[in-house]
C-alpha cells in the first residue's frame, strides 16, 4: 500500500466498452470527455457481457447487451456513427433482445432514407 498499489487487488481500469457493460455512467462520461472513441471495438473481460470468454465490442453493443437504453442514448449523443448495415444489424439484435426501450433508443440513429429490411434472426452483437 505504501508504494501506491493495493496489496491484494491490482488496479484494473475500465475501457469504454467495459464501463458501459458495468453500467458505470460516470466512467463512460469521463472516458468520452477524455477522448475515447465511441466507435472503436474494445476488449471486454469475461463475465461482463459474455460469461465464457473475452469479446471485442463497441460501447453501443455493450449497452445493448445489458439492455440499457439510457446508455444507448448517451453514446448516440456523444458521437457513435453507424453505417446503414450496422444500424440494421443492431436494430435486429435489439428486436431479438425483446427490449423495446433499447430498440426505440436505437431508432433515433436511423438514416431517414434507410429502408428497414426484415430481420433474419441471426444478427449478433459481436
Amino acid at each position: 500500500t505504501a508504494a501506491g498499489e493495493h496489496p491484494r487487488w491490482p488496479e484494473m481500469g475500465l475501457n469504454l466498452s467495459e464501463a458501459t457493460a458495468v453500467r458505470d455512467t460516470a466512467e463512460v462520461m469521463r472516458l468520452l470527455e477524455r477522448g475515447e472513441d465511441p466507435n472503436r471495438r474494445y476488449p471486454v473481460r469475461p463475465g461482463l457481457v459474455d460469461n465464457d470468454h473475452e469479446v471485442q465490442a463497441t460501447a453501443l453493443e455493450a449497452a445493448m447487451s445489458n439492455r440499457r437504453a439510457e446508455l444507448v442514448e448517451l453514446l448516440l449523443a456523444h458521437g457513435v456513427r453507424l453505417s446503414d448495415a450496422d444500424w440494421v444489424r443492431l436494430r435486429c439484435a435489439a428486436k431479438a433482445l425483446g427490449e423495446e426501450d433499447v430498440e426505440t433508443a436505437l431508432a433515433a440513429a436511423a438514416v431517414p432514407e434507410t429502408t428497414t429490411p426484415p430481420c433474419t434472426g441471426d444478427e449478433k452483437l459481436w
